[in-house]
């Protein structure tokens, strides 16, 4: 988008929150990263794990002015998402930097925690798993534990066209599984053990996902190997 002439800002807005929590100012931009939270509000991570980056990391929580006062009637839903003190538990994982900065890397509900206690965000290795040219999609998620570590597995379904101009028509699954295992360990040599992937899937069917095309991560057919 840039080598267009085209600036993209990237911000962070939950509708609880009324809906804006961050935003990058347009001089002041840091890729990656939505922004430091706007004046009505502050924000603040609710972990003790320290990531690769040096900042901790945890759920991202919110209090201020923007945030809301409460879901209407439910007074239970509401003590579940806002605590005694005000702030706002926004369901998101991520990590502030020393300038405010905040970046989101996954849900807590989708968060895999090994058998360490080591945090893996799965939408970090999915967005890795997606620069890959012949990768339409994939799916990553927690399999059966190998010795003391939990395994990393990845279900991935491959852009045909783009496979058939790189192996040609007649490619074998061995020889597709040779090029995507190349290209999984370009990201697991960057990775901390824990982090690594360790069993792919290629994926031939589409991936099962609600009505606005989103995928279930808890269905288990998308686990399958198929």
């Amino acid at each position: 988008f840039e080598t267009l002439g085209i600036s993209i800002y990237e911000g962070f807005g939950i509708t609880e929150c009324a809906p804006l929590v961050c935003v990058t100012p347009y001089f002041a931009r840091k890729y990656g990263s939505v922004g430091p939270a706007v004046p009505c509000c502050q924000g603040r991570i609710d972990g003790t794990g320290v990531g690769s980056h040096g900042y901790i990391e945890g759920e991202i929580q919110i209090k201020g002015d923007n945030v809301m006062l409460g879901y209407m009637d439910m007074p239970e839903e509401t003590a579940a998402v806002i605590d005694a003190e005000g702030w706002f538990h926004t369901g998101d994982m991520g990590y502030i930097d020393e300038n405010g900065y905040a970046y989101i890397t996954g849900r807590k509900k989708n968060v895999i925690i090994t058998k360490n206690g080591k945090n893996v965000y799965p939408e970090e290795l999915e967005y890795q798993l997606s620069l890959i040219s012949f990768v339409e999609e994939s799916f990553v998620f927690e399999g059966e534990s190998e010795k003391d570590d939990t395994t990393i597995i990845a279900s991935i379904k491959l852009d045909q066209e783009t496979m058939e101009e790189i192996l040609g028509a007649e490619y074998t699954e061995e020889q597709a599984k040779e090029l995507v295992w190349k290209e999984v360990d370009k990201i697991n040599a960057d990775a901390p053990f824990y982090r690594k992937i360790k069993k792919v899937i290629i994926r031939k069917s589409e991936f099962i996902k609600n009505s606005s095309k989103k995928l279930i991560r808890f269905a288990e057919e998308n686990k399958k190997e198929d």
